[in-house]
């Protein structure tokens, strides 16, 4: 837990979403009143008291039964956050393979050389808020008024929100190019941002996919070359879209046969 954990469990719980998923905060002790001071829906956030590297911890808060695990610095530690980080992600990935299950990971790390550290232990998605920041300050100063969209973009709103779908193998999108997508999404009041054929792919698969089709990278966002331009999406590539509501989404996408 710290000082960015309660806007993140705020956003999850947003109006906008659709998907009314339960929330359970495993932290120490220490943040417990603060915890429940933040929890604003009792009925779909719980706080349980332990640390994410006890399996006897795991268990008692069910995290077999969970689709998402989201690891956070916890702020009681200022020595080597990103080790601690790191260390739950492990036990995490450990327990469900022992289970023989799987769970998406997303890991907050402060230096971002820790980030290859974090994607060998198998990190789905990895947050480097510090990187984050220089970026966008540098943006800031380079292009002036770039901060507002950004702000805008990342704020769930009543206008335009971002999303993201898994593209399936019976899908009338699967095998178009990213103009065709982008064509068809609009006609429901959608905009495609990018195509990401590395979600949940080994470096193997993904390797073998830029070979294939001559890319330099695994995200395609405004094709600015041929290979990227005639890349045809697949089945499991991730789709990130800029959407008004989550619900206008899934009703495109039943068009879309997903």
């Amino acid at each position: 837990w710290n000082e960015n954990s309660r806007y993140v469990v705020e956003n999850l719980l947003h109006d906008n979403l659709d998907s009314k998923k339960q929330i359970v905060i495993l932290a120490n002790s220490v943040h417990e009143e603060e915890i429940k001071s933040t929890i604003i829906d009792p009925i779909r956030v719980f706080f349980v008291s332990g640390i994410a590297t006890n399996k006897s911890d795991l268990e008692k808060i069910m995290i077999d039964k969970a689709d998402v695990a989201i690891i956070v610095s916890d702020s009681t530690y200022k020595e080597d956050p990103d080790a601690r980080v790191i260390l739950k992600a492990l036990t995490i990935k450990k327990f469900f393979k022992d289970s023989k299950k799987s769970i998406y990971t997303v890991a907050e790390i402060k230096e971002p050389s820790n980030i290859p550290i974090a994607q060998d232990a198998e990190v789905d998605q990895i947050v480097s808020l510090s990187n984050i920041h220089a970026k966008i300050f540098t943006q800031a100063i380079n292009n002036p008024g770039v901060t507002k969209f950004i702000n805008e973009i990342v704020t769930y709103n009543d206008d335009n929100d971002i999303y993201s779908f898994v593209i399936d193998k019976n899908s009338t999108l699967n095998n178009k190019t990213y103009d065709e997508i982008l064509i068809a999404l609009r006609e429901h009041n959608i905009l495609l941002l990018s195509i990401n054929f590395e979600y949940k792919r080994s470096n193997e698969e993904i390797e073998k996919i830029k070979k294939e089709f001559g890319l330099t990278k695994s995200i395609i966002t405004n094709p600015i070359n041929q290979s990227e331009q005639e890349y045809r999406a697949q089945d499991g590539d991730l789709v990130i879209v800029l959407c008004q509501f989550e619900n206008v989404l899934t009703e495109a996408l039943k068009s879309f046969n997903i």
